[in-house]
């Protein structure tokens, strides 16, 4: 786990996704990001991450979310869905 006050910047640049594929030692194409805002999620898939977009009820970019997203969690849906594409 790595946050925004240990990259020291928040998620509107990707700095702290380079960080988290430097450590996994992984490329970005290949990489899923899970996030819950739209902002993130928009900063990851610029990079080239593929992203999976989780329902935050606080999230006012709601809609335009789950379009960017690669896949995308509703509300009242389970991240069980996801299992046929890992």
């Amino acid at each position: 786990i790595f946050t925004c006050p240990e990259v020291g910047k928040g998620k509107n640049v990707p700095d702290i996704y380079y960080e988290a594929l430097k450590n996994l030692g992984t490329p970005a194409e290949t990489t899923w990001i899970f996030e819950d805002s739209y902002t993130a999620l928009s900063t990851a898939n610029s990079i080239g991450m593929h992203t999976v977009g989780i329902f935050e009820e606080q999230e006012s970019h709601y809609e335009k979310m789950k379009a960017a997203a690669t896949l995308y969690v509703d509300r009242g849906e389970s991240m069980e869905k996801l299992i046929r594409f890992f």
